[in-house]
């Protein structure tokens, strides 16, 4: 009888836990997002131009996506400037969509946003 009771309550503890972390957390405003224009209004929408670049890259992990700083970088369009790279696999192990952000930043405000998806390499 104690074991029955003890499972009980070891399944209801597991049932609420796993109701709080799915309820907790950031929503991601950008999950399920299909096409380049609609996921760069959002973008734009939370990282306006002059807004400083660490928002966001903070704004951008939060999403899901894993960035890195790039200082006076010496390829592609790119060169010379300083920008921070996001980027974002959404979907399967085979079949996913690349997500890529670029915020071009200059004495610390975003002076420019790229976003793309897919094939295309955004910095050469």
């Amino acid at each position: 009888m104690k074991s029955k009771r003890y499972l009980h309550e070891i399944f209801i503890v597991c049932c609420l836990c796993f109701l709080v972390g799915c309820s907790s957390g950031h929503k991601r405003l950008t999950r399920n997002i299909e096409e380049i224009d609609s996921m760069r209004k959002i973008v734009e929408e939370y990282i306006p131009l002059e807004t400083v670049p660490g928002h966001g890259k903070k704004f951008l992990t939060q999403e899901g996506f894993t960035c890195r700083d790039e200082k006076d970088y010496q390829g592609g369009p790119y060169k010379g400037d300083d920008f921070i790279f996001c980027e974002r696999r959404d979907g399967g192990v085979m079949i996913f969509d690349r997500w890529v952000v670029v915020l071009v930043h200059e004495y610390d405000e975003v002076k420019e946003i790229e976003v793309d998806k897919n094939y295309h390499d955004i910095l050469e």
